[in-house]
C-alpha cells in the first residue's frame, strides 16, 4: 500500500467521454496490485459548463464561474491536486488558479514539458486542436519556449476536417467516431505537408478515435500525458 497519496480533483464534462477517457488513464497508468494502491478521484462531471468555444470566440458566457464553484467544491471534498482534462479551457486556467490555494495542473504545459523530455531532436510539432485553442496560441506559445516550431494548417482545413470531427453535427461529442475518424486521418496529409514530425491531439475528444497505428508520423496523447502527470505528483 503506498501512503500519503494526495486525492486528484477531476473538473469534467468538456466532455463526458474525454472525462471518461482520463479517468480510464489514470487507472490504467497506476502502478498498483490492488485496489487500495490506486489514487483517490473526485470528479466533478459537469456537461452544464458554458461553452468554451463561444466565450473565447462569441463573447458568449464565461465558464470561469461554474469551474471555480466546481473547484472549491473539490478543494472542501479533500482535492490536493486540481485537473482539467480539456485543452480550450486551458485557457481560462490562469484566473482559477488565483483563487484556488491548490495547484492546477496544465494539460498544455504538460504536454510540451513531456515532448521536450521524450523527443528533444523533433523541431516541428503540428497541433491538431480547436479553433479557439489555435487562435489563444496556448500551444504555439508553450512550443516556442522550448524552440520547437509549431504547426497549424489553415483555418479552412481545421474548421472542415478538425471542428467538424469534434463538434459538428455527426462528431464526436455527439457520439459518432467513424466518420470524425476518417476526417482527422485526412486532415492528417496537410500537416506532413507543412514539415510536422509529430502532431499534438490538441483537443480530448480527438484521442477517442485517433489511433498511433494512423500515422507514420508520431501522435501525441495530452489525455494521457495529464494523467500520468497527476499520477506521479499524487504517489
Amino acid at each position: 500500500m503506498l501512503k500519503n497519496k494526495k486525492t486528484i480533483g477531476v473538473i469534467g464534462g468538456m466532455g463526458p467521454e474525454a472525462t471518461v477517457d482520463f479517468f480510464r488513464w489514470v487507472v490504467h497508468l497506476t502502478t498498483a496490485r490492488s485496489d487500495i494502491d490506486h489514487p483517490h478521484l473526485l470528479i466533478d462531471n459537469n456537461p452544464q459548463i458554458p461553452s468554451r468555444i463561444k466565450a473565447i470566440l462569441d463573447h458568449g458566457p464565461s465558464p470561469l464561474p461554474v469551474m471555480l464553484r466546481m473547484a472549491q467544491k473539490l478543494v472542501l471534498s479533500g482535492a490536493k491536486i486540481i485537473v482539467i482534462p480539456c485543452n480550450t479551457a486551458s485557457y481560462f486556467i490562469p484566473s482559477l488558479q488565483k483563487k484556488i490555494n491548490v495547484p492546477i495542473l496544465n494539460i498544455i504545459e504538460e504536454t510540451v514539458f513531456w515532448i521536450n523530455n521524450h523527443y528533444p531532436n523533433i523541431k516541428k510539432v503540428g497541433i491538431m486542436a480547436t479553433i479557439p485553442t489555435l487562435k489563444t496560441g496556448l500551444y504555439q506559445q508553450e512550443l516556442i519556449k522550448f524552440k520547437i516550431e509549431p504547426i497549424v494548417p489553415t483555418l479552412n482545413i481545421v474548421r472542415k476536417l478538425i471542428m467538424s470531427a469534434t463538434h459538428g453535427r455527426r462528431g464526436i461529442k455527439s457520439g459518432y467516431h467513424s466518420t470524425p475518424r476518417r476526417k482527422l486521418i485526412k486532415s492528417l496529409k496537410y500537416y506532413r505537408q507543412l514539415g510536422a514530425e509529430a502532431i499534438i491531439l490538441g483537443c480530448t475528444e480527438i484521442p477517442l478515435v485517433l489511433r498511433p497505428k494512423d500515422s507514420s508520423l508520431i501522435l501525441i496523447n495530452p489525455t494521457k500525458i495529464l494523467a500520468q502527470a497527476v499520477i506521479s505528483r499524487a504517489i
